[in-house]
């Protein structure tokens, strides 16, 4: 099975942390060698062939979420996607410019080109910026996110960091793919589709986390945002279920603290172990999404520095609480 080679490679930083894109444009003036979709039929273009806003200049950035895959020794799930965009034209139509999968990154349409990614046709709508009017496919770079884990999740809010600031934008000019079905940025239940899905409960999570890396990015000399939780990280638990096992079905609520990260099992559903740094507030594993950096600290061992450390929770807490009555969930 031959498997795709990219034309070019190209890498960019967030804090420390380098990631490498592979590059293979689909060609201007590819031809669908069959009925491929109602845009699309045969001897039809296989992408728009059109500049982003008329001038090849992004507004945004869309993020999807598709299925992950098995695939064959060798190969990844982005470059099987891309590949099936194409030259195998078996993606029923749908053309976005990222593809992105655990930390590998494939690129198949150029930054300044317009995809079929975001459901909304050639139309336009209210956007994020005052007096802005946005459409998904004429106006923002699509980021699809695939299946349903921290590392790719994390890679994904990377590349976004990288775009925006590439682009001149920040972190409100991204969209979900519901928004410009003209749904909330929340699964709706009974809907037929929503995207991104498994990153929409999670959803203004998601966003801070793109923020932070976009700031480490504004910072080159900031700690290595970018890099992933290693053990001995101090981390800050947001608060939610604390599990006795890595992939533990049932867990026990326990308050936002400041933790310090013991064990990673890569891969597991719940896949950090956190101990926090006052004692008997939370010990076990916990979800990727509930975990966010937090400063080097020193673990608490009494004293005048467990006054200190308690005092820095409930200031944490607090502004935990604040956040989430501007933005509830």
């Amino acid at each position: 099975m031959p498997f795709l080679t990219p034309y070019r490679i190209w890498t960019f930083k967030v804090g420390r942390d380098e990631l490498a894109v592979n590059e293979r444009i689909i060609p201007v003036d590819a031809r669908a060698p069959r009925q491929i979709a109602a845009h699309i039929p045969k001897g039809g273009r296989m992408k728009p062939d059109a500049l982003l806003g008329g001038d090849g200049k992004a507004c945004g950035i869309t993020v999807h979420n598709t299925n992950d895959i098995t695939v064959p020794a060798g190969t990844n799930p982005a470059e099987q996607y891309s590949r099936a965009t194409w030259p195998n034209a078996n993606m029923r139509g749908v053309v976005v410019h990222f593809y992105v999968w655990r930390r590998d990154i494939w690129q198949i349409l150029d930054l300044t080109e317009q995809g079929w990614h975001a459901s909304d046709g050639a139309s336009r709508r209210a956007g994020n910026r005052a007096g802005q009017m946005i459409g998904g496919n004429l106006d923002t770079i699509a980021v699809e996110i695939i299946g349903n884990h921290a590392e790719t999740e994390q890679t994904g809010a990377m590349l976004c960091a990288h775009l925006l600031r590439e682009k001149g934008l920040d972190p409100s000019d991204l969209y979900t793919h519901n928004f410009f079905m003209g749904r909330p940025d929340r699964v709706v239940q009974g809907a037929a589709k929503n995207c991104p899905l498994y990153i929409l409960p999670r959803w203004e999570q998601f966003r801070g986390e793109v923020r932070s890396f976009y700031d480490a990015i504004g910072d080159p000399s900031s700690p290595a945002a970018g890099r992933p939780f290693e053990i001995g990280d101090a981390l800050l638990f947001a608060g939610g279920p604390v599990f006795i096992s890595s992939d533990g079905a049932a867990g026990v609520k326990r308050p936002p603290a400041v933790c310090t990260l013991t064990r990673v099992a890569a891969g597991a559903l719940r896949p950090y172990h956190l101990e926090s740094v006052c004692p008997g507030v939370v010990f076990g594993w916990v979800d990727a999404e509930n975990v966010s950096r937090e400063q080097k600290i020193p673990p608490c061992d009494g004293g005048d520095e467990l006054s200190l450390l308690q005092a820095k929770h409930d200031r944490l807490r607090g502004q935990l609480h604040a956040l989430a009555e501007l933005w509830p969930i």
